[in-house]
């Protein structure tokens, strides 16, 4: 081991607790600094002197030594603070400060240390050489507050397309995303322990199935409701009621071009439909989250039956326009459009939770498809499959991301302006299945997370911050 050019000059880790999200927060940091030097990298709670370089990682509350350190307002509320400067008792060494709010944005701040941070301290000025050797010369100063624009931030998934859960949520977790739809037929027979390791990574999950979508059913017959409100409320709770998730989402009966179904107008059937299986349910389980899956294709003239919908339900809108909206981030035709249908959305339900799922990114090839025919284990899948499947996928995402460089602009503004017109609280999941995002971290996908986290930074510099990360994959 080389360690003679190092001398005194090391790196020391301080941590506040090593625990929950604080655990993992300072895993990436200790394995981060360990891939640049060559010595065993000392990480303790308590530390017999300040003098050294040393790396401060936890809450206010958790690390007395951060608290000392900064002011209680240097750290955001819902963020964190990372800081890298001249150590303050002794000026010959450095310390850098990673500090959370609480112990999963601690982890989103190691998460920004070891991607950003990393990629843009080993630049130099110039190219002789191209890259700074890291913790053995000067790191250079860097200071930021940083906060979601969006406070939840998903994705949505077919459930049997994810074939390693642990990675599709660790993947989840490295781009700060908190919230996982996952729709199936029939609830995963290790549902629970699903539930349990997003949990671990600071994600909820909110279990998807049907109240209506993909079946034979005639909305003309109130039979039909009757019967599928006794469906629905049953389903639930025999396959979700105990396995710990946190909340439900639903599809009924509107993907479709058309406006009316059996004779009546689709907006005003979903109403009443969505207000009686709900009403069914939250009658017994009042404090059930439900969010509601509305196409707007069928009924974006018909705006005046959806402001009627039960408010404790949450409707999360999609095929709402050109791209973000659309499959493939090619298709901008009347975009000009898709803003202003944004805006319908946002303001039909004052008081009322607003939420979207984008696409462009990659989905099931439904010419291949089938549904689930019973229980099964979800994400725990043999390597060889996903090894199997790379090419094809790999091919897929080439394609989709060279159009995130066209156009990924104007998903940052369908973002901004939800972001902004309901005070961060959208709810905004991009449909990412079958893409075998458990294996990579993709560029569309990565370049998606961070516009929910910063809509603010130009388009074209947050497409060269995510290109630097080394754990971003351009197809």
């Amino acid at each position: 081991m080389d360690t003679v050019n190092f001398g005194d000059n090391r790196w020391k880790i301080s941590y506040g607790k090593y625990e929950k999200m604080e655990k993992k927060a300072i895993d990436i940091v200790s394995a981060t600094v360990s891939k640049h030097v060559p010595y065993v990298v000392t990480t303790q709670k308590v530390l017999s002197d300040l003098e050294d370089n040393i790396i401060f990682i936890g809450t206010r509350e958790t690390n007395n030594y951060i608290k000392d350190l900064i002011l209680e307002d240097s750290i955001p509320k819902n963020g964190y603070l990372l800081k890298v400067m001249d150590n303050p008792y002794n000026k010959g060494k450095q310390i850098i400060i990673i500090a959370g709010i609480d112990d999963i944005n601690t982890f989103y701040g190691a998460v920004e240390f070891s991607s950003d941070y990393i990629a843009f301290s080993k630049q130099r000025k110039d190219h002789q050489p191209y890259f700074r050797k890291l913790f053995l010369e000067k790191m250079p100063d860097y200071e930021i507050s940083s906060s979601p624009d969006i406070l939840n931030r998903g994705l949505w998934t077919w459930g049997h397309s994810i074939h390693d859960y642990k990675k599709y949520i660790d993947n989840m977790a490295l781009l700060k995303l908190n919230q996982l739809i996952i729709w199936n037929d029939y609830a995963p027979v290790n549902a629970r322990q699903v539930v349990d390791y997003a949990h671990e990574n600071g994600i909820k999950i909110i279990w998807g199935y049907s109240w209506g979508w993909g079946e034979k059913i005639n909305i003309s017959e109130k039979e039909e409701l009757d019967r599928w409100a006794d469906l629905a409320v049953k389903k639930y709770e025999e396959d979700y009621y105990t396995l710990g998730g946190d909340g439900i989402y639903f599809q009924s009966f509107t993907e479709t071009l058309s406006e009316t179904k059996d004779g009546k107008l689709i907006g005003e059937a979903v109403s009443e439909w969505v207000n009686v299986i709900g009403s069914r349910i939250l009658d017994k389980y009042p404090d059930l989250y439900i969010q509601f899956g509305l196409h707007a294709t069928s009924v974006k003239n018909q705006l005046e039956y959806i402001s009627k919908i039960d408010k404790r339900i949450s409707i999360i809108w999609e095929d709402c326009g050109a791209f973000p909206y659309q499959y493939l981030p090619k298709h901008i035709e009347n975009f000009e459009d898709t803003v202003d249908f944004t805006d319908k959305i946002i303001q039909l339900r004052e008081d009322a939770e607003v939420g979207v799922v984008l696409k462009g990114q990659i989905c099931l090839d439904w010419s291949n498809f089938e549904h689930q025919k019973g229980p099964f284990i979800l994400g725990m899948n043999d390597k060889t499959v996903i090894t199997k499947l790379m090419n094809e996928k790999k091919e897929i995402w080439h394609h989709i991301q060279s159009y995130w460089f066209k156009n990924g602009q104007l998903c940052q503004d369908i973002i901004r302006k939800l972001s902004i017109q309901t005070n961060k609280e959208a709810v905004i999941a991009a449909l990412v299945e079958d893409g075998l995002f458990e294996e990579n971290i993709w560029l569309p996908v990565a370049l998606y997370a961070q516009l929910l986290w910063d809509i603010n930074t130009p388009y074209y510099d947050t497409l060269c911050l995510v290109s630097q990360r080394d754990n971003v994959i351009l197809a």
